[in-house]
Order: structure tokens, then sequence, then C-alpha cells
């Protein structure tokens, strides 16, 4: 039985080119297709074969990390588990959350974000209440993800567990009485 090495190859070649891409936009650099192929030792064909273009070559970096944070979340958004995930790629998520080099990415994670958030608020039957809620999350979802840009920003002087216990005490402080709130999706708790 022959094995088939042509899809062991456009694996390779696949995830060459995005590791690349990977690299450039974390070290704040614009690159073009040929600082790609250099970079890979992969040919023009074989990218074409694989994007239309950069854009599309980024975008799928791009799927790929916010994958990273969705297959996190459960029936919780775990804000530690997230935190650590960006500062492992701190590089990237410095030049992605601040806009400096990768702009399409902040508003697509928080596009599939609101996305998952929505399908949280599906046993919500009062359209009020959705609705509340739905604000409430997008108010959370930015302030942490804008938190995050600061904290990379400053080079993560805070440790990890005073960044979550930062957010915990900013977060939590608005929970009061109402256990209605968006809060409830939102998992503090720091890791084991």
């Amino acid at each position: 039985m022959q094995v088939n090495t042509e899809d062991a190859r456009t694996v390779r070649s696949k995830q060459a080119l995005k590791d690349a891409a990977l690299n450039f936009i974390s070290h704040g650099q614009d690159f073009s297709i040929a600082n790609l192929l250099e970079a890979t030792e992969v040919s023009r064909g074989t990218f074409y074969r694989h994007y239309a273009n950069k854009n599309a070559l980024i975008r799928d970096v791009n799927q790929d990390l916010i994958q990273e944070i969705l297959d996190q979340i459960d029936e919780q958004f775990p804000v530690a588990r997230v935190i650590n995930l960006v500062q492992e790629r701190a590089a990237f998520y410095h030049q992605s959350l601040n806009m400096a080099i990768n702009p399409s990415f902040y508003p697509e994670l928080l596009r599939q974000l609101r996305q998952a958030a929505g399908y949280r608020l599906k046993q919500v039957t009062d359209p009020n209440v959705r609705r509340d809620l739905l604000y409430q999350g997008e108010v959370i979802t930015a302030g942490f993800w804008a938190c995050l840009a600061r904290w990379l920003t400053n080079n993560m002087e805070l440790s990890q567990a005073k960044l979550l216990r930062e957010f915990t005490e900013i977060f939590r402080i608005s929970i009061g009485a109402n256990s209605q709130t968006a809060l409830i999706w939102f998992n503090f708790e720091p890791l084991p």
C-alpha cells in the first residue's frame, strides 16, 4: 500500500507558510509573498495552491489562534486559561490587539466571541433579559481584551495571577444582588 506523500507535503508547506506569517506578524514586520517564499522555501505555485493572496493566509493564521481561544470555552469563558494562551504568544497578541500589523484579528475575534455568547443565550426566552445580557457580555469582553492589550503594551509587568485578581476585582464588583448578569459566563478561577 502506497502512502500519499503529497498530502503530507501539502500539510507541511501550508503549515510552514502559516508559521512564517505568524513569525512576521509577531515581530511587527509587514511582509510580502516573496518574503514568505524566501523564509519557507515554498514555491510561488504552492503558495497560490493554498491561498489566493497574503490576506487569505493571514485570515487562516488568525482563525487558528481564534480557534485556540474558542476551544477553551465550554460553559464559561475561562479568563485564566485565555490569559495563559495570550502570554504564550505575547508578541503576536501585542501586534494584533494593538492593531499595529494585523488589524483584522481583533474585530474577527470579537465577532466570533459574540457568536459564541449568542449560542449560550439561546435558552434565555425573555428578549429584554437576553438583550441586557448581550450588552453586558460585550462590555465585559471588550474590557477584558482592552486590558490584555494594555498589559502586553506594558511588557506584562503584572504576573498572570495579579492580572487575574485585577480582572476579578474589576468585574466582580458589579455583580451585586442580581444573578441575571453576563458575568455568570466568565470563569475567574485561577489555573490549578
